[in-house]
């Protein structure tokens, strides 16, 4: 351990303030190392209590100062509240592309995609990375199932005419961000170990997750301020091929 933090800290005993109406005494900490006291001073009423005033001031400053930067920093990012959630499988969510499995992914997307102006959160026009992230997990749903059913198929994925959102650039580019992503906010909720399995299967357990649901109504308050003109074709997604708005 360093030595700094071995060290241990010495402290002066603090004797009992004496005084009258009209002085008061400095407690006996202030005394000369040496070993003598440092004369008998007593000062003034009025000095103590300028002295004091002059000390709540500095504090009620320095408090004030901390406090508006904390309210500037809430103002910075959404904040949820959180609620228990057991996670479940629900198979769906990963069956290959129909109608029902994409209306179901379609259902965690707001309409312009998660772009969104707020004054002070975002001044500019901007996603929650959720959203991308979510939309890259749902073209590595799709890759999954295209390449499956390559394999199977006689006729080889042609490179050049696949879409660029289930394209080996794109599936690299939604990889790392998912690592990254995984990486940057850990879960670290304990999943015990079955071990008829040997392993663990991430359902039933419990997880601390902020509320979806707010998420998503805070979202429909906000995305259509300063959204740009959507062509009918687009069902006022702004996303592109990388999410951008």
């Amino acid at each position: 351990m360093l030595s700094i933090l071995s060290s241990k800290p010495k402290y002066s005993k603090i004797g009992d303030w004496e005084g009258d109406d009209e002085t008061q005494s400095l407690p006996s900490s202030f005394r000369d190392r040496a070993g003598g006291v440092v004369g008998a001073v007593r000062l003034p009423r009025w000095v103590c209590v300028v002295l004091a005033s002059t000390a709540l001031v500095s504090i009620g400053f320095a408090l004030g100062q901390k406090h508006s930067r904390h309210d500037f920093s809430s103002i910075s990012s959404l904040h949820l509240d959180t609620q228990k959630r057991v996670f479940e499988h629900i198979p769906v969510w990963g069956d290959r592309p129909s109608n029902r499995s994409d209306d179901l992914w379609n259902t965690l997307m707001p309409k312009r995609g998660g772009f969104f102006n707020h004054p002070e959160i975002a001044p500019e026009r901007s996603a929650y990375a959720v959203f991308h992230q979510l939309h890259c997990l749902n073209a590595l749903r799709e890759a999954y199932w295209t390449a499956l059913d390559a394999s199977t198929s006689s006729v080889p994925i042609d490179i050049d005419t696949i879409p660029f959102e289930i394209s080996p650039p794109h599936m690299r580019h939604c990889i790392d961000l998912l690592r990254q992503t995984l990486m940057c906010i850990p879960d670290l909720t304990v999943e015990v170990k079955n071990l008829a399995l040997g392993g663990v299967t991430g359902f039933g357990t419990a997880h601390q997750c902020r509320n979806w649901n707010h998420l998503m109504e805070w979202m429909s308050e906000w995305e259509d301020i300063g959204a740009p003109p959507s062509p009918p074709a687009s069902n006022g997604h702004e996303h592109n091929h990388h999410h951008h708005g």
